[in-house]
């Protein structure tokens, strides 16, 4: 089978490692599954694929989806220019494509982001089968709004199914008129063997946080500043450490100067984005997810395999990785004081030493990616048995 696989999403967060993990498992598992990558621009995954023997290219293919203004001048204004931009550059892709010969003997397109109507396009132009991935929610956290007045028709219409990665990802899209009959649920996997769960700390006297991804409002990390700010003003010993590029310079800012004015330079840093996290995880002892609406939340998913307890907003698809909270602890996204309180009560119960072995080994077994390799495989099968 020979499919054209077009990955979609910035080559520093979890749509672009899932893809590695993702085209490395799918090979593994059947290894007469040939794959095409299409990326936007040349990255760490076209010198990923250039090192494993995967045939990929760079074509400038555009998102079909903006932010739009609060001014509905400006909004009109940019949707224009963005309708005509992004429909020339994707025509021009699709040439390109065309020219490049890319389409010969391919048995299917996979669209790994929802973002991407690419695959839509050549699906209607030439009767290939076309998969899409919802990895995450249809406005959440950016509030993106569809370039073309009809796409989500045109979705339904040119993709044989949908693969949502979560169930709230599956419910936020059918409630937006993606069609239900066409979605599978297949979680984000994770390559467990990567992971392995740290020794309780000896220290009982201060308690270590982490929280990992991108700065910006949507992810939650002035949520955590104010209720470990709390606490440090207490005279807890918390000490709070974010990994993540600052992707909004003025929420960046505002984060900045409160952990100023509130003297909290001792006890909190911003590490920046770094490759391998898990690595780090030894270090800390909880990790934290206050996201308003994570589509899978694969960082939840390395902090139960790594042994963290992990507490997180009872948004998006949080509670449903958390088993509702059996595996972890959950509170009322904007509620400061009941992530206060969660914290406060993972410092008492960390004397008496935390065990989170049990956590981990569910992680491990539902969310391993020779799973989620095995179900993808098993639907790109009935697609082509159906065609």
């Amino acid at each position: 089978m020979r499919i054209l696989f077009f990955s979609g999403a910035d080559q520093k967060y979890g749509t672009f490692h899932s893809s590695i993990q993702l085209l490395e498992w799918l090979h593994r598992t059947d290894s007469a599954v040939e794959f095409i990558v299409v990326t936007q621009q040349y990255g760490p995954l076209n010198n990923w694929c250039k090192e494993n023997g995967y045939e990929n290219y760079v074509i400038p293919y555009r998102y079909c989806v903006y932010y739009p203004p609060t001014n509905n001048i400006v909004k009109t204004l940019k949707h224009g220019f963005k309708l005509l931009v992004v429909t020339i550059s994707n025509i021009n892709a699709m040439r390109k494509i065309e020219k490049m010969g890319l389409l010969e003997n391919v048995d299917l397109i996979h669209t790994n982001i929802n973002r991407d109507l690419i695959g839509e396009m050549l699906s209607r132009k030439y009767g290939i089968p076309n998969v899409t991935y919802l990895r995450e929610f249809s406005r959440a956290h950016f509030h993106l709004l569809p370039i073309y007045k009809n796409q989500i028709k045109f979705m339904n219409d040119n993709s044989c199914r949908f693969i949502a990665i979560s169930e709230a990802v599956k419910k936020d899209w059918i409630e937006y008129g993606i069609d239900a009959d066409k979605i599978e649920i297949i979680y984000d996997g994770v390559d467990t063997d990567k992971y392995r769960i740290k020794e309780p700390s000896k220290d009982n006297n201060n308690l270590k946080l982490v929280m990992c991804g991108a700065i910006y409002e949507g992810k939650g990390q002035f949520e955590l500043l104010k209720a470990a700010g709390k606490l440090i003003h207490q005279g807890y010993d918390i000490y709070v450490d974010f990994y993540g590029e600052g992707v909004d310079a003025d929420y960046y800012a505002v984060i900045d100067k409160f952990v100023e004015s509130e003297n909290l330079s001792d006890y909190v840093r911003f590490n920046g984005f770094i490759n391998n996290i898990n690595d780090v995880f030894e270090e800390y002892d909880v990790g934290v997810i206050c996201s308003k609406a994570e589509g899978f939340g694969l960082v939840t998913v390395e902090y139960l395999l790594s042994g963290l307890a992990v507490v997180a907003s009872d948004t998006g698809a949080n509670p449903e990785l958390l088993g509702n909270g059996e595996y972890g602890y959950l509170y009322h996204l904007g509620d400061i004081d009941a992530l206060r309180e969660t914290i406060l009560d993972l410092f008492m119960k960390k004397e008496a030493g935390i065990s989170l072995k049990e956590s981990a080994e569910y992680a491990k077994e539902k969310y391993t990616i020779r799973k989620t390799a095995k179900d993808l495989i098993n639907l790109y099968v009935s697609i082509g048995e159906n065609t």
